[in-house]
């Protein structure tokens, strides 16, 4: 899989030019845009590029009104087998989805990102009656000032992003579970913080706790290529490659 983040300045005709390159011939793409009311916008400018191209990629976009009940991450997850069978693919999703999915299994992908999302995971929380949970599977070491570094126990590195996912009562840890997952990782480049000084500090029913990750391309979408875009010159960043 290969990803594809241009970073020039707004106006330079980035947009215009991935466009271009994506169907001027067969493959299978992920476009990543900031926000879901460029959908329809984005997709006339692929058919007008496809028509001017002479090729007829499917065109689709993922938000949470059009999946059919199914979740966004799910459905992303579910593309490559959807598409297997066809050779020239576009489909339109945002940075929210980027950053909640798993793409393992995106091999012959590419993923071009549009604009660079945000770099921080900011997510709050009211979990009065997961103390135990918590205490099980993370260890939180006091910082400096009122901060916390969130780390796994032996238990929550047994524990994977998708067991979570699958679970009705803590699907909505996921991102938090991976996120201090990858910031496990040997080679990990993240930090996972929360505002609590223990785990029971997040008992009471009018208690609400926060927690903040930086954000690591590599980490989150297991790359076997990365492309840089900066003032128009495309440039391969070697230290962003996973095998």
């Amino acid at each position: 899989m290969k990803v594809f983040v241009d970073e020039s300045h707004a106006g330079a005709g980035k947009t215009r030019e991935a466009i271009k390159r994506i169907v001027s011939a067969p493959c299978r793409t992920l476009f990543i845009t900031e926000r879901k009311n460029t959908f329809s916008e984005l997709e006339q400018r692929f058919r007008a590029a496809a028509h001017d191209a002479k090729t007829d990629p499917i065109i689709r976009h993922i938000h949470g009104e059009n999946h059919n009940g199914r979740g966004v991450v799910k459905r992303i997850a579910e593309l490559p087998v959807d598409y297997c069978l066809h050779g020239h693919v576009v489909v339109i999703a945002t940075h929210e989805a980027l950053l909640r999915s798993d793409f393992s299994g995106f091999a012959g992908w590419q993923i071009v990102i549009d604009e660079v999302p945000r770099f921080l995971d900011f997510e709050e929380k009211h979990t009065p009656l997961d103390i135990a949970f918590f205490q099980r599977h993370y260890v939180l070491t006091p910082m400096d000032g009122n901060w916390s570094t969130v780390e796994p126990t032996a238990a929550g590195r047994a524990l994977t992003a998708k067991d979570v996912r699958d679970d009705d009562s803590h699907s909505h840890l996921d991102l938090f579970h991976a996120r201090v997952l990858e910031a496990d990782h040997p080679n990990g480049t993240r930090k996972v913080m929360c505002n609590l000084p223990n785990w029971s500090s997040m008992k009471g029913k009018k208690v609400k706790w926060c927690w903040a990750s930086t954000f690591s391309f590599g980490r989150s979408l297991h790359s076997t290529a990365w492309n840089y875009s900066a003032t128009g010159s495309q440039r391969t960043s070697a230290h962003r490659s996973h095998q």
